[in-house]
């Protein structure tokens, strides 16, 4: 599947509005109605119940957390590896801004988390499907060594930030290993006790005001930002919503509890078998690579190196949401003879449409958290080229010219000019026109 001159006009005008998102411009894209109307049934009957579009895709981002931790014999190959469903998944907004839907995505896997809870053994630690933010990191342990798959699902990010600053919390670091399924191990010496857990299985769906997440994540240099895949954007604007019975007559609990019994059919249907292979074609796979290495020489060029692991582990969550779109389309045609889930090009696009977007949410996450002093580094070397390439006073079609000369394409050439702006290196008291500091002190 190679990237057609239409794709790539696509993708601009899908991810276009964030572009030049800075932190003094919080326009972080929607996702399209195209990735609403090709969703797997059960995820397009759950959104289709919300009209707000950030409600919409705030249902859906923790959905897709939810349902990454329900698959646990469903895996890919991904550079050599197995790779599971599981997501993290973190929805940043202010308060009352409408990021409250999240919370009815817990309902989808709540059948299965008690079919888990009852396979408990009197004298091991509770099984469960969702692990409370609130634990230390030994019952964590202790919840995955009875069940080696689970979900923190909090929607008040500082439940697991406070739990982090207590001594007996400190489970960051499994978190990050958790991502990539490596193994968990733990001696205790007072028990004598030896914890071993290979491959788990963790997801996690966090929301939060922005002011929340740095309990968790102290800076863009943390390993657990990278793994995370964010939504983020502004309150839900001036216009008072109608919460009226007569607006809504949709009992939202009896709504997702009734679709969730419907994916625990789902999830029945895949535990038959041991593991099932998620599989790509030659096609997705030489696509995949054209665009990942196009977002690579981007996201280095307008953020610098720092930023490269969030460009690798976008890719992962990719596959991983093609993954979960597949087992939920599929999973009736598993069968002995057939364990192979072939994912089509329609759970392909749309899980690359949905990914197009949140890497733009990310990359607007990166902007706005600390960073350590950045290094020399030959994207920095290019911005201080191209700064210094542009004149005293300037249009921002001449920057688009200087930009071309330099091999650096029109949607970076504003994102710069938007940076410029925000650090105090150009000045602009007309739209479309800039000036630089001194000359512009000349004028005053």
């Amino acid at each position: 599947m190679r990237k057609t001159d239409k794709d790539k006009r696509e993708t601009a005008e899908f991810a276009g509005i964030a572009t030049l998102a800075t932190p003094l411009e919080r326009k972080t894209p929607y996702f399209s109605n195209k990735v609403f109307s090709d969703l797997p049934d059960i995820l397009r009957k759950s959104t289709n119940v919300f009209t707000e579009r950030r409600e919409k895709d705030v249902f859906l981002t923790g959905a897709l957390g939810v349902l990454s931790g329900c698959f646990p014999n469903v895996y890919g190959l991904y550079d050599g590896r197995e790779i599971y469903p599981n997501l993290y998944t973190y929805v940043s907004a202010p308060a009352a801004s409408g990021k409250g839907t999240l919370a009815f995505s817990k309902y989808l896997g709540m059948k299965y988390h008690e079919l888990i809870k009852a396979t408990h053994i009197e004298g091991q630690a509770q099984p469960v499907l969702f692990i409370p933010g609130n634990t230390s990191a030994a019952a964590f342990m202790g919840h995955l060594q009875s069940n080696k798959n689970g979900i923190f699902f909090e929607t008040e990010a500082d439940t697991i930030g406070n739990t982090f600053k207590q001594d007996w919390g400190g489970f960051s670091d499994l978190l990050r290993k958790g991502y990539h399924h490596e193994t968990f191990s733990s001696s205790r010496k007072m028990d004598n006790e030896f914890i071993d857990i290979e491959s788990p299985k963790l997801s996690l769906v966090l929301s939060g005001t922005p002011e929340q997440i740095h309990g968790l994540i102290h800076s863009a240099e943390d390993g657990l930002f990278s793994r995370i895949t964010f939504y983020t954007y502004d309150g839900g604007g001036s216009v008072w919503k109608d919460v009226s019975p007569y607006a809504n007559r949709v009992n939202y609990k009896e709504y997702f509890t009734e679709l969730g019994n419907e994916l625990f059919v789902a999830i029945n249907a895949l535990l038959k078998y041991p593991k099932i292979e998620l599989q790509w074609s030659k096609d997705h796979w030489d696509f995949f690579k054209g665009v990942q290495e196009e977002f690579q020489f981007e996201a280095l060029d307008r953020l610098g190196d720092g930023v490269i692991s969030v460009v690798r582990r976008s890719g992962l969550m990719w596959f991983r949401i093609a993954m979960i779109f597949s087992a939920l389309r599929q999973y009736d045609a598993i069968s002995s003879a057939n364990k192979i889930l072939s994912c089509n090009d329609t759970d392909f696009l749309n899980a690359y449409e949905l990914m197009n977007t949140y890497k733009e949410h990310n990359l607007f996450m990166y902007s706005s958290l600390p960073k350590q002093q950045p290094r020399v580094t030959p994207a920095n070397k290019k911005d201080m080229v191209f700064l210094e390439a542009l004149p005293n006073a300037f249009s921002r079609q001449k920057a688009i010219e200087i930009g071309e000369a330099l091999d650096i394409k029109g949607r970076t050439v504003d994102y710069r000019l938007n940076k410029y702006l925000e650090m105090g290196l150009l000045y602009s008291a007309k739209s479309g026109f800039y000036s630089k500091p001194q000359l512009a002190a000349s004028k005053n």
